[in-house]
């Protein structure tokens, strides 16, 4: 593949062009929307947590994801003890991880766009990253 005439990875070639800006602006609109739920979840946590400790601001340079890979059950375990502790800082910790699965979700976005697309060779590198990715956050 030569790369040297403005071709990229993410080219889009052969599709028409009215059709690439709205599958661009559809996965824009999954990242934004990604974003936008975390940032939402992560006011709600700190606004749970500063219900519980009224007059009390939490140093916000302290909260820390927890550590993914050292949790048996992965990413998903993790997420329904957070949740079930209904903590604000638990909630907070669940926005963040959100956050840090927006781009896996537009990655399985992007499989779905070059399946309808036809462009076999770019759902096999997509189902590529998203397996490293998927497998990153079991814990594996």
């Amino acid at each position: 593949m030569d790369l040297s005439h403005g071709d990229s990875l993410d080219s889009m070639e052969g599709v028409p062009q009215v059709r690439a800006y709205q599958l661009d602006t559809m996965i824009s609109i999954v990242l934004r929307l990604g974003v936008s739920i975390a940032a939402i979840t992560v006011v709600a946590g700190y606004l749970l947590y500063l219900s519980h400790y009224p007059g009390h601001a939490p140093a916000l340079g302290s909260f820390r994801m927890p550590p993914i890979m050292h949790h048996r059950t992965g990413l998903l375990g993790l997420v329904q003890a957070s949740v079930a502790r209904h903590s604000g800082r638990d909630i907070i910790d669940l926005g963040l991880m959100m956050l840090v699965v927006t781009p896996v979700v537009r990655v399985a976005f992007s499989v779905v766009v070059y399946l309808y697309e036809g462009d076999y060779r770019f759902v096999w590198i997509t189902l590529v990253v998203l397996t490293i990715l998927l497998l990153a956050m079991s814990g594996v």
